[in-house]
């Protein structure tokens, strides 16, 4: 498990992956192994055999930061054009808060600003630097930095 978060950044959606086997690592949970726990694993190997090359960041290009809110994480994705591809230069997850309080917010308001400024201690420096308002229209939004 420690050579896949060392993975993580380079892994879209990480923390929704790595849910069931976290929620064993959790100081009260029961330990089961199932087939949501197998199938985890699975695509944890997959996602780092298949993981996309980050690029490194280029300071005269703009920036492309995707968010989105699914299931049961939250995502960012900080990218660059280079040529007619968008290349991603960094991936930040997180799994959505159990907090009740949480419940029944759009999927804006779940969200990607205040919990991220609030934990400035992971993910790749540009996205803790990166800024930006949404509209809560859609799941995923796209902002050009």
């Amino acid at each position: 498990m420690a050579l896949v978060k060392f993975s993580r950044e380079f892994i879209e959606g990480f923390a929704e992956k790595a849910a069931p086997l976290c929620k064993l690592l959790r100081k009260d949970a029961l330990w089961e192994w199932g087939p949501e726990q197998d199938e985890a694993v699975k695509t944890l190997k997959e996602s780092v055999a298949q993981a996309p090359m980050l690029v490194w960041p280029c300071g005269d290009r703009p920036y492309v930061l995707q968010l989105a809110s699914v299931g049961t994480g939250l995502r960012a994705t900080l990218s660059q054009h280079r040529g007619a591809l968008l290349q991603p230069i960094a991936h930040a997850s997180r799994l959505k808060s159990p907090h009740p309080a949480s419940m029944g917010w759009s999927s804006a308001a779940r969200g990607m600003g205040r919990r991220w400024g609030s934990r400035s201690h992971s993910g790749h420096p540009c996205l803790r630097a990166a800024s930006a308002w949404w509209m809560p229209r859609t799941e995923a939004m796209w902002y050009g930095l």
